[in-house]
């Protein structure tokens, strides 16, 4: 039975670079908690495998994986559709008109933002 033990993190697919932060961790009581990871640079479909290497005389490792995930850029602009248009009569004008957002990784509103943006 261990009662302390070491969980390492890691990215997956492995990554050489992207993943700072304390990866690894010691547990107790059977809990290893992770408050400081950072993935530095943006990556789609990753997951974070986690490692618990058991003590000798074993030699077999408890591996996790977590849900996959994406890293964006912090620069990323989104579209947010905010008011959907209405039902309307063709030819005519559309009863309520659509209203779109322009908005940070954060959805904060882009108020600074200006350009085109076409239906």
């Amino acid at each position: 039975l261990l009662s302390v033990a070491n969980v390492s993190v890691s990215l997956f697919p492995e990554s050489p670079t992207g993943l700072e932060g304390r990866t690894v961790q010691t547990a107790s009581s059977g809990l290893a908690i992770f408050t400081d990871l950072i993935v530095n640079r943006p990556m789609a479909y990753q997951k974070l495998k986690f490692l618990l290497s058991t003590p000798p005389p074993s030699t077999d490792s408890l591996v996790a994986f977590s849900n996959v995930f994406n890293v964006e850029a912090t620069d990323v602009i989104h579209l947010v559709v905010s008011q959907e248009p209405g039902t309307s009569v063709a030819g005519q004008t559309l009863t309520q008109q659509p209203e779109v957002h322009i908005v940070d990784f954060d959805f904060n509103l882009q108020g600074g933002w200006s350009g085109q943006v076409s239906a």
